[in-house]
């Protein structure tokens, strides 16, 4: 008489643990992957809010009149009859447009006109300084490196000088 034969118990608890053992290690790596994928998104996100606030920071100081630096992690700028508030403190930098004038109890108080904020992550450090002939503003961006023992690297230096579009216009000169 033929026997049917099956699979024994060790080989079955056998096939099992090998099956174990290849789903964890195809679970680390998928979930390693998403990890890497969801930085990646994140620093994307953090370069183009980076971007959009050096090129608006770049137009903004071009159309300035005056620039006040006198407050720290903060840039003002005076256009036209607007002041341009630009609070430079990590994760999240804002820039406010402050309206004309409006007279309240004989204190001078500015409508908010518009709000952007820029949110560059927390590893983002910002300087501001003012350098001469020709007057400009020379915004420093940095990034901390994720290893403690190294130096913030600088991501962006942006050189904007101040009335820059103001005396294109009055000189009749279009420069891109």
């Amino acid at each position: 008489m033929k026997r049917d034969r099956g699979f024994s118990l060790l080989e079955m608890i056998l096939t099992m643990s090998v099956g174990s053992v290849l789903m964890v290690l195809a679970m680390t790596v998928l979930q390693q992957a998403m990890t890497l994928s969801t930085q990646a998104r994140e620093q994307r996100e953090a370069d183009a809010a980076l971007n959009r606030l050096c090129d608006q920071f770049r137009r903004d100081v071009h159309d300035a009149d005056t620039v006040d630096l006198s407050q720290d992690d903060a840039v003002l700028l005076m256009i036209r009859d607007e002041v341009v508030d630009y609070d430079l403190s990590s994760p999240r930098a804002r820039r406010s447009v402050l309206g004309r004038v409006r007279m309240s109890a004989g204190k001078e108080a500015r409508e908010p006109k518009a709000r952007e904020s820029y949110d560059v992550g927390a590893s983002t450090q910002f300087s501001i300084e003012r350098l001469e002939s020709p007057q400009r503003v020379m915004l420093t961006v940095r990034r901390l490196s994720p290893l403690r023992h190294l130096e913030p690297r600088i991501d962006r230096q942006i050189s904007a000088v101040v009335g820059r579009s103001n005396s294109d216009l009055r000189s009749g000169e279009v420069q891109p």
